[in-house]
């Protein structure tokens, strides 16, 4: 047992310090793991040089549950791991699934999310191409399409980083300001339009 537990209790706290540093909310458990250390390397001290004491009689016990706990950490962790991927991978979808493929701007799916977070003061710039139709007709669609990522990238280079640029038909697109006053909308309107 005493060969045992010297690979299981460092390769236990090398685990819980691993993911403790990526999270912080293993802390706890980190904690919890350290006083099991101490209290098994305590053990181990007095059956090697205190052999006469007598309180090592919960020694195999505790190199069992090290050893359990080894198991069962590393199952947790790993469950752990895959439900903070899903989470990931489900918050890209959902922005994903809140952009226009095309300009990478906001589609219409935003507007209940800006509407709830939206200040007192705010406004609502509208822009649209003037004939637009006719770029497409004359130079097709590829350079359409160009344009639009053109007009949806000068918006968001000029406007601020918490404002938001939704693309809301073909050549339309909007952008929603908050904290901005009409004053201030008209500046950031004209920079696009320049």
């Amino acid at each position: 047992t005493y060969v045992t537990s010297i690979p299981l209790q460092p390769y236990l706290l090398y685990l819980l310090f691993r993911y403790s540093s990526e999270n912080r909310d293993l802390f706890i458990l980190v904690v919890g793991a350290l006083v099991a250390f101490i209290a098994s390397t305590l053990d181990l001290y007095n059956m090697v040089f205190a052999p006469s004491n007598p309180f090592i009689a919960h020694y195999g016990f505790s190199v069992l549950m090290m050893s359990s706990v080894v198991f069962v950490v590393r199952d947790m962790l790993a469950q752990y791991r895959s439900l903070v991927s899903e989470q990931r991978r489900s918050a890209a979808l959902h922005e994903e699934s809140m952009r226009d493929q095309l300009t990478g701007a906001f589609n219409r799916k935003v507007f209940p999310m800006i509407e709830t977070g939206l200040p007192d003061t705010y406004s609502v710039v509208f822009v649209d191409l003037d004939d637009f139709k006719r770029i497409n007709d004359t130079f097709g669609h590829g350079a359409g399409d160009e344009v639009l990522k053109h007009l949806s990238a000068a918006m968001r280079g000029n406007l601020r980083l918490n404002d938001y640029v939704v693309r809301s038909g073909g050549d339309e697109f909007l952008a929603v300001l908050p904290d901005c006053p009409p004053e201030r909308a008209v500046v950031l309107a004209e920079r696009v339009v320049a």
